[in-house]
């Protein structure tokens, strides 16, 4: 009777386990929140036409990309002027300016989109209770031209690192992306979380 009540429990803790939602199961939980739509944009911040004096600095990763592309032109003086096939690039890329900068610090102020989110990736999962969990995720990035070279161990980044100009890349200007290993163009940004609660119909974002 006691063997029977041992191997009774065991199928019944079986059971419970699985029904827990997979990782991916949770990725598809919280896609269908619409974080991908209501998520921080994956953009790029570029100044053109600044100087020195206004603070920014002309050898930094993304001023450099943009040099070896052939997309802007940096003077001695510090400041960016956009090319022909610079300009030709960020139209495609739907980034438009604002004007900004005091004290007589004139330059116009773009958002390049880097790339689009195309998904979520949940990198760890902590069971709370039985109707409770927390998950940690990324969100998974479609990388365009331009992303692509802005991504940590990027052929590109590790250049730039090497470079006598060595700094960060990506640096302040671009958000921290990390390639996807064997997915050629996506990579991965920001570390959230999300609490799931289990209702009578199955698990949903709290």
């Amino acid at each position: 009777m006691k063997k029977i009540l041992l191997m009774s429990l065991s199928m019944f803790l079986l059971a419970g386990c699985s029904s827990q939602p997979s990782r991916s199961d949770v990725a598809t939980i919280i896609e269908n929140t619409g974080v991908l739509i209501t998520s921080k944009p994956v953009n790029a911040e570029i100044e053109i036409g600044r100087t020195k004096r206004c603070g920014g600095d002309a050898n930094a990763a993304i001023y450099a990309l943009m040099r070896e592309h052939g997309w802007a032109d940096v003077n001695p003086s510090g400041s960016v002027e956009l090319t022909t096939k610079g300009k030709d690039l960020l139209q495609k890329l739907g980034a438009s300016p604002n004007k900004g900068g005091v004290g007589g610090c004139n330059y116009e102020f773009y958002l390049v989109p880097m790339g689009e989110k195309k998904r979520v990736e949940v990198t760890g999962l902590a069971q709370l209770s039985n109707s409770a969990m927390l998950a940690k995720y990324s969100l998974v990035v479609e990388l365009n031209e331009f992303g692509k070279d802005m991504t940590v161990g990027s052929d590109f980044c590790n250049k730039y690192m090497t470079s006598a100009n060595s700094g960060t890349c990506p640096d302040v200007e671009s958000p921290m992306m990390f390639a996807v290993p064997g997915q050629e163009g996506f990579a991965t940004t920001g570390e959230y979380e999300a609490h799931l609660v289990k209702f009578d119909d199955g698990w949903k974002v709290e």
